[in-house]
């Protein structure tokens, strides 16, 4: 990996300038992108979205986002509520506070059962009410202490709470209930003419208004209720209503809809909108943010609306590497993530709510794992289509694999295909093997390697070998028999196994292993003498000693993917994308740390002649993509050494014979890189031999 004069400039100073040495950070590269948004927020100048994994702010309308690190360990971020004094925001079983609007937040001491699912939070006065999985709970003493109260609750499953005068109210699974001494006693509001799911209820100018399949309004603290759902399509449903300085919101799946003069008529906002699912609006600034099911935020002036971020908003299972970003594939759909000068951009790029498993890409030729077999887009994820000649529908491809231009599919029976035109045909090399499931693959050489895991039946997996394109397979090596194998990668003649039971080693290509802990690994990637791991250490030794790199990343994650692009390693987690530049923590040296090239060279291997191994160098001027291929002397290719896009850098490639087939004589080697076909400056070719000798 190179490491350019400036880089190196830059952190020098950087050490000199820190009175002590801190870890590098890992950066969440997509914002709200991971998260499943429950709940935004407006406080004096920040956003505040409350998410399964936790809290995060924006202080500049949505357009960037942090981490608040208190609250970073608590999932379920489902409400907030202020008192005039203090904000309070409520995970699954604890309670925070903030008395500077959400800049600083603590913990609070509350005496509940932290076993307890708390749903949300309502405070007024010195007074705080809760609803959690036991129902209604009551302070009067700031949280010091609580007390249970459902006398008179049908239901004790609580949506939603809010007070008015001397009056609280709550509506459940089974209407709305109300009552005038701090939930000792309740009684059904309206006489219990309002039945079925509550949704949100909202107190504005001493009037509450309520939710469910319609729109409710009290003037007198909930004992009657008149329907003001005039305006709103009769057929939509109602999710979640509001108030945003004198007017109410009412976020419906047709749209979302304000009313003015307290709910008599109701006006959309959103008929702009292709999106119908909205969950939460706040303003801030005088802009609109809002949030979809999807996780889409948009920000407006009430009439033109704007996207503000792409909203992958769920687990990203795949990465694949493009240009100097990755191509992510997460259930919600297919991404590109990339560095810019300020932060980072990420798009959709396709398939947008489908579950994408794998990813791989060939040039701007992208494959897509889905649970009803690969779709291809031959023009970047603008269109995009499925591939069906060799495969079905019904196959569920659960891992993607590109190596010297061919396409490897693995799918949920444990089936193997390999296509040779870009997706137009598909082969079957590994028939349907019952009880497991193909998850990783790796190929060098001539030598195809399979990790399996076992199926939800109690059954485990294994590694298979090929030496002659899965005409037949074998076990890889006896000490994985029964053991899940999630993950492989190669530098060199070294080989790195993430498995159920732990990261396994092999430095002489397979014969012998090593197995380096018992953790299970989902995820491993090696390039040169450097490897990551799933469970955040890195090994700049050929995975002789590790050491941990977790800064910056939320204590719960779980990495699915790990790839290296441009300058910047990437992490693929089921909470988003993250990314730390690569020469911060590993120390490859592949690519050499020497002054950039201004030519192309290709170097005699050293040792020459060898056996088993021999090194090649070669140098790039300039970023594209290389291949370093071997060739017999009647011009048959024996192996692919390099097939990628490479920076600029002098790099050094090893051979080794070990799972080649080759008898003593006189080999080529050729390195390509560009496109030296399309005339002069445009790419660069040579050849040089060398000689085995056994």
């Amino acid at each position: 990996m190179k490491l350019s004069r400036s880089t190196v400039f830059i952190s020098l100073c950087i050490a000199v300038l820190q009175s002590t040495i801190v870890q590098a950070q890992w950066k969440n590269v997509n914002g709200l992108y991971g998260k499943s948004i429950n709940i935004l927020y407006s406080i004096g100048n920040r956003i505040l979205a409350g998410t399964n994994e936790g809290l995060f702010y924006s202080t500049d309308c949505g357009l960037s986002w942090n981490v608040e690190n208190v609250i970073i360990g608590q999932n379920n971020i489902k409400s907030f509520s202020y008192n005039g004094k203090k904000l309070y925001a409520a995970g699954s079983n604890k309670i925070y506070s903030s008395i500077d609007y959400g800049t600083t937040w603590n913990p609070e001491n509350l005496q509940i059962d932290q076993n307890l699912y708390l749903r949300l939070i309502h405070a007024f006065d010195s007074k705080i009410c809760i609803a959690s999985g036991s129902g209604f709970m009551f302070s009067s003493d700031d949280g010091k202490s609580f007390s249970t109260r459902n006398d008179g609750l049908y239901s004790t499953s609580i949506q939603s709470i809010t007070s008015v005068k001397n009056t609280i109210i709550v509506g459940t699974d089974y209407g709305i209930y109300k009552s005038t001494n701090d939930g000792m006693q309740w009684e059904p509001a309206g006489n219990g003419a309002i039945l079925g799911r509550m949704g949100a209820l909202v107190t504005l100018d001493s009037i509450v208004y309520a939710c469910s399949d319609r729109v409710y309004k009290s003037t007198d603290s909930g004992l009657t209720w008149n329907d003001m759902s005039n305006g709103i399509p009769s057929q939509s449903s109602i999710y979640n209503l509001t108030s945003i300085d004198s007017n109410i919101y009412a976020l419906t799946s047709s749209g979302i809809y304000c009313s003015t003069d307290k709910a008599k008529t109701w006006m959309c906002i959103t008929w702009k909108l292709t999106q119908t699912y909205f969950k939460s609006i706040v303003k801030n600034n005088n802009k609109f943010i809002i949030t979809t099911l999807s996780g889409l935020l948009f920000t407006s002036d009430g009439d033109n609306w704007s996207q503000i971020n792409s909203g992958l908003t769920s687990a990203v299972n795949s990465l694949s590497k493009y240009n100097n970003g990755v191509i992510a594939a997460s259930s919600s759909g297919v991404y590109f993530v990339e560095p810019i000068e300020k932060g980072w951009k990420t798009t959709q790029i396709g398939l947008s709510g489908k579950s994408i498993s794998s990813i791989c890409n060939v040039g701007d030729v992208i494959f897509a794992g889905t649970n009803d077999g690969i779709y291809i887009s031959t023009n970047f994820g603008q269109s995009w289509s499925l591939s069906a000649n060799g495969l079905k529908t019904t196959n569920v491809v659960r891992v993607l694999y590109v190596s010297n231009n061919k396409i490897y599919a693995g799918t949920q029976t444990g089936e193997l295909f390999v296509s040779e035109n870009y997706g137009q045909t598909w082969a079957c090399i590994r028939s349907i093997q019952h009880g497991e499931i193909s998850r990783s693959i790796s190929v060098f050489g001539s030598t195809i390697l399979l990790g399996t895991s076992g199926n939800f039946y109690g059954e485990f997996g294994n590694v298979y070998k090929s030496t002659n394109n899965g005409s037949s397979w074998e076990e890889f090596h006896e000490i994985f028999y029964k053991t899940d194998i999630y993950s492989i990668a190669y530098t060199g003649s070294t080989i790195y196994l993430g498995t159920g039971a732990g990261l396994f080693i092999s430095n002489d290509t397979g014969l012998n292993w090593k197995r380096i802990n018992k953790t299970s690994i989902s995820a491993v990637f090696a390039s040169g003498n450097s490897s990551v791991a799933s469970n955040k250490e890195v090994s700049n030794d050929y995975g002789v000693s590790w050491k941990k790199y977790d800064s910056g990343l939320p204590i719960i994650t779980y990495i699915n993917s790990i790839a290296e692009s441009g300058t910047y390693l990437y992490f693929g987690a089921d909470n988003g994308v993250y990314a730390i530049p690569s020469q911060e923590i590993l120390t490859n040296i592949e690519a050499s740390d020497k002054a950039l090239p201004s030519n192309y060279t290709l170097s005699q291997n050293f040792p020459n002649p060898f056996n088993p191994e021999t090194t090649i160098s070669y140098s790039l001027p300039k970023s594209e993509h290389v291949t370093l291929k071997v060739y017999d002397v009647l011009g048959r290719e024996v192996a692919t050494l390099v097939d990628e896009y490479k920076q600029t850098g002098t790099y050094n490639s090893k051979f080794s014979i070990i799972n080649y087939n080759m008898s003593s004589g006189v080999y080529f080697y050729q390195l390509r890189a560009g496109n030296p076909s399309a005339g002069s400056g445009q790419g660069f070719a040579e050849t040089k031999k060398f000689v085995l000798l056994k």
